[in-house]
């Protein structure tokens, strides 16, 4: 494919770093995308699950993890006794999309022996967003706590021996092809982590927060 080069193949990494944290917190992946510079000059993006384009360079695509501000508990109209068990799920699935929106940066970040905070400010800046506004609106009180706890997860997930070695495929999948679909990611994963799937999202809610000492250890949510 033509369009290779240094800047396509850091958007492999930061993208394949996307696709790690949805497998490894256990979420279906549906596709990832890197596009050549000719592909972004003719405008020619992939469509989302909702038909429409995202004008971006890479993107990974799957159903959303984190909940929406308009399914909060009070516009469900969930009842007092439901209330705090809605809740704890709510903000387990808010603190799961945090760890796959800085994923990408530093998986990239890695690859480019680089700072995390560099590369944010060299282009990470539409998931920096996503992760902001996260924290915003469903940890108002706790942002320092939950923003601390996500940054080490997703670092030792991404310096784990078994979660570099996933990125690195999936990477070097994308550089050559442009896209990888979700079996594919499955793949790399699992050949990297010696299973057969995925740890199944049960069992990353069950565990949560997930040790990043654990994660760095290379072990699954629900593993010893």
């Amino acid at each position: 494919m033509s369009g290779h080069g240094p800047r396509r193949r850091l958007t492999c990494y930061h993208e394949a770093g996307h696709a790690l944290a949805r497998w490894y917190l256990g979420h279906n992946t549906n596709s990832v995308h890197v596009l050549t510079m000719e592909q972004i000059k003719r405008r020619d993006f992939p469509a989302n699950k909702y038909g429409v384009a995202e004008e971006c360079e890479g993107v990974c695509h799957g159903y959303d993890i984190g909940p929406s501000p308009v399914l909060s508990p009070n516009a469900m109209g969930v009842s007092d006794a439901d209330r705090d068990r809605v809740m704890a799920l709510h903000l387990q699935a808010a603190a799961m999309e945090i760890l796959v929106d800085l994923a990408g940066s530093y998986a990239e970040a890695r690859y480019r022996r680089r700072s995390y905070v560099a590369v944010q400010l060299s282009g990470g800046y539409s998931d920096y967003k996503k992760y902001t506004r996260t924290l915003e609106t469903w940890f108002p009180n706790d942002k320092a706590k939950i923003s601390r706890m996500a940054n080490s997860q997703v670092r030792s997930l991404i310096r784990s021996t078994p979660g570099w070695n996933a990125i690195e495929t999936m990477a070097a999948l994308l550089y050559e092809t442009g896209e990888i679909d979700g079996p594919k990611v499955d793949e790399a994963c699992t050949a990297a982590y010696g299973v057969n799937r995925h740890p199944g999202l049960a069992a990353v809610m069950d565990n949560w927060p997930i040790d990043p000492a654990a994660i760095r250890r290379g072990l699954l949510p629900g593993s010893t």
